[in-house]
């Protein structure tokens, strides 16, 4: 799971889920067009979180 450097509570609500920060950030960049056809370049830099699941967790999903 990622979540974003600026978003604090998304990160928040992870965390009480059972994800832990992994201290990995990664930096992804990209361009998209607009509707009306403007050229936008974006970067987003993300944290990476785990969540450690047991066997159990997965074999109850089948």
């Amino acid at each position: 799971m990622a979540v974003g450097d600026d978003n604090a509570r998304a990160q928040r609500l992870y965390e009480r889920l059972g994800y832990r920060t992994t201290g990995i950030f990664d930096v992804t960049e990209y361009d998209w067009t607009a509707d009306d056809g403007t050229l936008h370049h974006a970067r987003e830099s993300d944290q990476l979180l785990l969540k450690q699941l047991r066997i159990d967790d997965v074999s109850e999903r089948g």
